[in-house]
């Protein structure tokens, strides 16, 4: 009889690497590769099997840190009799330390608009959303944008959830944070003038900004609605102000940040009262620190009775 002989041959496969875990306060700040390439040797009979449930595993060979990490990389589970397999057995990953940042949400709007119709008063509910990464990436960012929503327009209002554009790599929204915001928007006439006009309403930041001060700044509130039921007090304006301090006391991502849309954060419940449009519809933010209040004289007198005598 015969004997059977069976060449070695080598077999080139894409194993999938599994992400690995990070503690809460790390992140990645570079990508981990998706697949990873493994050389197999052996028998053509031994060497054509599936392999599609094979995995490469990354385990720390010391404790995370930010900055390069080194990753001790294993295929599992293990290979069948007879195959050997090579691949890289390290693999070095960038960490930084996690950011979890509040952005606001800029709708992006794509209208076709008869030329009686113009774009008034848009508002987005929530007006922020929560991502997380790493901290280079997530403290330069000011804003998220949706999707941009089409429409051919006939009526006075539209409206509708909008999905938030892609995150920068490596940038992903919170947990339990939404995908996608509502959005409606105001359409007028840009030719009816029977409007009330508030003018020089302030803006204010929605949000708590501790230790800094945004500078005034004033837009014109168009009303629709009965001039006597109209007040300024009613309304409140303010927008989502994307600011902290780094370690350094330094206003991150700057100390200006552009076309921050303006939203009425209160308006009057009475009916036939309507917010139209908001000239200008966006501003510009600028922050500055908060200054201490320097003591009053009176309690400098007190403090100076107090210090120890010169000499």
């Amino acid at each position: 009889g015969y004997v059977q002989f069976s060449r070695n041959v080598t077999r080139t496969v894409q194993i999938r690497v599994e992400r690995p875990e990070l503690p809460a306060d790390l992140a990645m700040a570079e990508r981990v590769p998706a697949y990873m390439e493994v050389a197999l040797y052996g028998t053509q009979d031994s060497i054509d099997f599936e392999f599609s449930n094979f995995r490469m595993e990354l385990e720390p060979t010391s404790r995370l840190k930010t900055g390069e990490n080194t990753y001790k990389v294993r295929l599992l589970p293990a290979l069948p009799e007879g195959i050997r397999a090579e691949y890289q057995t390290e693999l070095n990953i960038k960490l930084d330390r996690s950011r979890l940042r509040e952005l606001p949400v800029i709708p992006v709007l794509d209208l076709d608009l008869q030329p009686d119709r113009a774009l008034g008063y848009v508002s987005t509910d929530p007006e922020y959303i929560v991502v997380r990464g790493p901290y280079s990436i997530v403290a330069e960012m000011e804003r998220l944008y949706t999707e941009p929503l089409r429409m051919d327009v006939l009526q006075d209002r539209i409206g509708g959830d909008i999905l938030i554009r892609d995150l920068p790599d490596l940038v992903e929204p919170a947990p339990d944070q939404p995908l996608q915001v509502q959005v409606n928007a105001t359409l007028y006439n840009p030719d009816g003038t029977d409007y009330v006009v508030l003018e020089d309403m302030p803006v204010r930041c929605m949000n708590p900004v501790p230790g800094m001060v945004m500078k005034t700044t004033t837009v014109n509130l168009h009303v629709e609605g009965d001039p006597e039921d109209i007040r300024k007090d009613q309304f409140q304006l303010a927008v989502f102000c994307p600011v902290f301090f780094d370690s350094d006391e330094r206003i991150k991502p700057q100390f200006v940040i552009e076309d921050l849309p303006v939203q009425i954060v209160r308006r009057p419940t009475v009916p036939g009262i309507r917010p139209v449009f908001l000239e200008p519809s966006v501003v510009v933010a600028q922050f500055e620190k908060a200054v201490v209040q320097p003591p009053s004289e009176v309690q400098q007198g007190i403090q100076d009775h107090h210090l120890p005598p010169d000499g």
